[in-house]
């Protein structure tokens, strides 16, 4: 096996999924990101369905559900305006 390391750019969620699961794959890897702390304001504050489906092999759904809001409509919302439209789910 070939055992140079995947090179992963940015820690964000999208970064550290996929080191998850190349990691969980027994394949090394190594994450460059600029920002020197995470951002206190995150634009991406939902989690769906299949997102915590993804999480759940690296025991990380169950923390999610349980500090989180359960959303019982979904809404589409604009920064200035607020609320545009909402939907049951």
């Amino acid at each position: 096996m070939n055992e140079r390391p995947v090179l992963i750019a940015g820690a964000g969620p999208v970064g550290l999924s996929a080191a998850a699961h190349l990691i969980n794959r027994g394949i090394p890897v190594t994450i460059f990101e600029a920002e020197p702390k995470l951002p206190e304001n995150l634009r991406a504050s939902t989690f769906h369905p299949p997102t915590l489906d993804m999480l759940a092999p690296f025991g990380a759904s169950q923390g999610l559900i349980e500090q989180g809001l359960i959303a019982p409509k979904f809404q589409f919302r604009d920064r200035h305006e607020g609320c545009l439209a909402e939907f049951d789910f």
